[in-house]
């Protein structure tokens, strides 16, 4: 701690001699003496350890460099919001510095607090908080504050002062309120409550069944359901009844089938279930596709219930029997229950699960709408309540009367039995509540009527005496208006209006004088109507201009004032004014006039004068002029038809035809009945002179037939001409199959038209019926047009090919006499030969290989010679077999066979070297030598020529294999 000097003493207590003291000379002691010289005093500036230097300030005095957070000339003091703990010096061992306040972010200015450091280690008193806190380090909100995060600023609680406890609110903003009051703020009534005051909310007095619970929060007034009115709404509205609790409405409207809006509940009615529970089967249940399609519906003994299951996703529904339907009105409000599970849980709903269908109308839901659970395996419980709220969303929308009126025809309740494939569906213990009269538990939801003038019944569903249906079609749903009798009934029939009439009157409201009588009946006198005085009618009239009375209801067929004419389609002479009295009698047109026309026939003859369906004659029995058939057939369609006679094959061009089969006279080979064909064979019937013949060729033409118009015949393929009697351009052949094409070639035939025996006729170097092959020793050159000539040395080849042919017809004759003579030939003979027509097949074969030249004659005839090889082989077998059974010869003939077999083996491989030769010779052919033509083919080689028509080296090949 001693860091400060006040004065500095210097103490000289000895001299240093060097040892001259031991002289003891006095005046050598003297000559010693004390002195000070560049005295020098070093410290530093007094900073309490908190600065390592010193500086001038602004007035030239050294002060401390301060740090640690303090300051002073001696950093002697903590900085400003440095004051956490008491200011101390530094020491070795500790800097002490000042540490900062503790305000949270909220303040600048703090001072030191002993109390606050002594209780919690931290000194630091924050002042000045900001964002309306409060505390030592500005830690909580002001009185009457509050925050919902210690990071944010303190907001205001603004408690209501009349609705909360306090001032005070927790730290989410909620004041404390009185009793019934609510709100952050407590400045509003709780539900059920109303005016707000010093102590509280008051309790809302609602009937619990009219209303919503809440009432008005400055009056009092309770919020009532739709259908309930009063402060309490302890009532019903006009035209409601039957408040309930569990009715979303609160009242139940009037139904009274529309005529009344006042009714109460009805007394006498108790609770009645209508309800199938399966015990004993179906109870009339069925099920039934969507389209209405009947399906198989299960009943289980076991458990008591009804099942149905589909292969498709298409649902099925259980459909209610007859006691479930009808009148149900005293249903509406009420619940629609039943128990249901799937065999498997599906969750593809529709909007039609269950289904109403009444009076025109249909409504659905949902099975899971109303609260109720999805299906599963287990059996649940479904209640639907039949009502039109909201909150039983039942579509489409219906207003209560229509949904009364649904429920009062009932036709129709459909259960979805079925949500997915193969999964069945089981119902049980369905239910309806609904109420009947008599005794029993009461119910208060039926209705009693308090009916207007002109109705009555509980309902209001019958028109009072004196009173009618306006609109009987409607049922009771009809306005009931006065009954409508002219003055001369009080009463009529409900459903009709028909009057009960009197005073001689008729009709339906006695509109009308009964028959015999005549007058006014409208008047509403007792002496409208007076008896008519026209003797032999039932009924007269008054000619309103004249007031004249004319008789209205003369007998049968008679007409007039005085009944003295016939009426229309009569005839006669009623008063005999032209002779003798003749009744009216019906006039006899055979049903052939118009009933609804006047003045069919005369009133004194008879005669029909208007005549309809083509008829005519006085009684209508004919046919007109140009119509035929039966005027009297009793169909209007069997009667006159029109003859429609072709006027160009008709004689004189007629019109007219006859009456009864309506044939029409036609001209020469013309034929129909109207005349309107050829016959066959004939033609051109537009020349109204007749039809000509075809004289179509026998053989040329197909069937003898021709167009009607032009004549042209039908021919035969490849034939020409109108009568099919010449062949076509390039044909040849005319017969009764036709002509066939020629068919030339167009580079080898010198004309596409052939001969008649179907030859082309050739160009030179071209052969064939067609001239399509190049002639033998001829080539095709595609750089040359036709065929040309092989050069001369290829004649050597075609002599060397006739001279072939010449050996094989020698083989051929050789093989062929093989055994066939009638002189029995030896063994050794047969061997003999045998082998003299091997070696003549080698030769052939080795000339062969060596020529390299054959043609198609070559190759038939060693076809030939396979056959008869084949032929021999298979004789020798038999031989062979004969030689094994002959006894006396076996051993001899066993050998002789042996030796055959292999002179055959022998000759079959000779055969296959040869063919081996002529495969080599083909092998070598140069490609660049092979020429194609049509479906020719030539080769062309340095030694030989063939054209299409001679052999191939190919086939040759091919045929010498089958030779093997």
């Amino acid at each position: 701690e001693w860091v400060t000097a006040t004065d500095i003493r210097v103490t000289l207590n000895r001299l240093n001699t060097f040892g001259d003291e031991v002289f003891n000379d006095p005046k050598v002691l003297k000559s010693y003496y004390y002195a000070i010289s560049d005295f020098a005093v070093g410290g530093r500036c007094k900073c309490n350890g908190h600065a390592s230097e010193c500086m001038k300030n602004e007035v030239g005095k050294l002060v401390c460099n301060c740090k640690h957070n303090t300051f002073g000339v001696d950093c002697e003091k903590c900085l400003p919001f440095f004051n956490d703990r008491p200011w101390r010096r530094a020491t070795a061992e500790s800097a002490n510095e000042c540490l900062p306040c503790d305000c949270n972010g909220r303040s600048q200015e703090c001072y030191f607090d002993p109390e606050l450091y002594r209780s919690t280690g931290h000194g630091g008193h924050c002042m000045g908080c900001s964002d309306n806190t409060d505390g030592a380090h500005c830690e909580r909100c002001r009185d009457s504050f509050y925050r919902l995060d210690s990071e944010e600023g303190c907001l205001p609680c603004s408690c209501n002062p009349v609705g909360s406890l306090s001032t005070q609110c927790d730290s989410y903003g909620q004041c404390s309120c009185k009793p019934g009051v609510m709100g952050e703020k407590c400045d509003r009534c709780q539900p059920g409550f109303h005016s707000l005051s010093e102590a509280g909310c008051r309790p809302c007095s609602c009937d619990l069944a009219g209303s919503t619970g809440e009432c008005n929060v400055e009056m009092g007034r309770c919020m009532c359901k739709d259908n309930v009115e009063g402060f309490h709404c302890e009532r019903c509205k006009p035209g409601f009844f039957h408040l309930d609790s569990s009715n979303p409405r609160g009242c139940t409207p009037c139904f009274c089938f529309g005529h009344s809006s006042v009714c109460t509940n009805a007394i006498g009615y108790s609770i009645y279930n209508i309800n199938s529970n399966f015990q004993f089967g179906k109870d009339e249940w069925r099920a039934e596709q969507r389209d209405g399609s009947a399906v198989s519906l299960q009943w289980s003994m076991e458990s008591q219930d009804v099942s149905v299951i589909s292969d498709s996703y298409f649902p099925i529904y259980f459909v209610a029997p007859r006691k479930f339907l009808g009148n149900q009105v005293l249903s509406y409000g009420q619940n629609l229950t039943f128990s249901f599970r799937v065999d498997r849980r599906d969750t593809r709903l529709s909007a039609e699960d269950l289904v109403l269908e009444g009076a025109g109308l249909r409504v659905s839901v949902p099975l899971i709408a109303q609260g109720n659970p999805y299906p599963s395996e287990n059996a649940v419980t479904y209640t639907f309540r039949l009502h039109e709220a909201a909150d039983y969303p039942w579509r489409p929308a219906l207003t209560a009367f229509e949904f009364q009126k649904l429920l009062h025809n009932l036709t129709s309740i459909k259960i979805r039995g079925t949500y997915s494939e193969r999964s069945a569906g089981h119902l049980d213990d369905v239910t309806i509540t609904s109420a009947r009269p008599g005794p029993g538990v009461p119910v208060p939801w039926v209705e009693s009527c308090s009916c207007p003038v002109g109705y009555e019944g509980q309902f209001c569903e019958r028109c009072s005496s004196g009173y009618r249906r306006e609109t009987p079609s409607l049922g009771p749903y009809s306005p009931c208006v006065p009954c409508t009798c002219n003055g001369h009934s009080e009463t009529c029939e409900p459903e009709t209006g028909v009057c009960n009439c009197r005073d001689n009157t008729a009709g339906a409201h006695c509109e009308k004088c009964s028959d015999g009588y005549y007058g006014d009946a409208t008047a509403g006198t007792a002496s409208d109507c007076q008896p008519c005085p026209c003797p032999g009618s039932s009924s007269c009239a008054i000619v309103p201009r004249t007031r004249e009375v004319v008789c209205t209801s003369c007998q049968t067929g008679t007409t007039g004032k005085r009944c003295e004419l016939c009426d229309d389609a009569y005839f006669g002479d009623p008063l005999g004014a032209n002779g003798a009295v003749r009744p009216c009698r019906l006039c006899q047109c055979n049903d052939n006039i118009d009933p609804n026309a006047v003045g069919n026939c005369d009133r004194q003859t008879g005669e029909c004068l208007k005549c309809i369906y083509n008829t005519a004659g006085f009684y209508c029995d004919r046919c007109k002029d140009g119509f035929f058939g039966n005027p009297l057939a009793p169909d209007p369609a069997d009667k006159c038809r029109a003859c429609h006679c072709n006027p160009y094959g008709t004689v004189n061009q007629q019109t007219s035809c006859s009456q009864v089969t309506g044939q029409c006279e036609c001209l020469s080979h013309v034929t129909g009945r109207d005349c309107s064909a050829c016959e066959p064979g004939y033609f051109n019937l537009q020349s109204g002179r007749g039809c000509e013949r075809c004289n179509c060729h026998a053989l040329g033409s197909t069937n003898g037939q021709c167009d009607i118009r032009t004549g042209q015949c039908e021919c035969q393929p490849g034939v020409a001409g109108q009568h099919c009697d010449r062949c076509e351009v390039n044909h040849f052949g005319f017969g009764s199959e036709g002509c066939k094409p020629c068919d030339c070639d167009p580079e080898g035939s010198r004309s596409l038209q052939c001969r008649e025996n179907g030859h082309c006729e050739c160009k030179e170097g071209f052969v064939g019926s067609r001239c399509d092959q190049c002639e033998e020793n001829y080539f095709y050159n595609r750089s040359w047009p036709g065929c040309q000539e092989c050069p001369a040395c290829y004649r050597l080849v075609k002599d060397k090919v006739a001279e072939q042919r010449e050996r094989l017809q020698e083989l051929e004759n050789l093989i062929a006499n093989l055994g066939t003579g009638e002189d029995a030939v030896t063994d050794q003979a047969f061997e003999e030969r045998l082998k003299q027509a091997e070696r003549d097949v080698m030769e052939l074969l080795h000339e062969a290989q060596n020529s390299k030249d054959v043609d198609q004659d070559l190759m038939d005839r060693l076809k030939d010679i396979n056959s008869t090889l084949v032929s021999q082989l298979n004789r020798l077998r038999n031989i062979q077999g004969t030689v094994r059974e002959t006894e006396s010869l076996a051993e001899q003939a066993r050998v002789r066979v042996e030796d055959t077999e292999d002179l055959i083996t022998l000759a079959s491989d000779m055969l296959e070297k040869a063919k081996m030769a002529v495969d080599n010779v083909v092998s070598v052919l140069p490609r660049s030598h092979v020429v194609r033509r049509g479906e020719g083919l030539s080769f062309l080689c340095p030694l030989m020529c063939f054209s299409s028509s001679s052999l191939s080296y190919s086939e040759f090949a091919m045929e010498m294999s089958l030779l093997k």
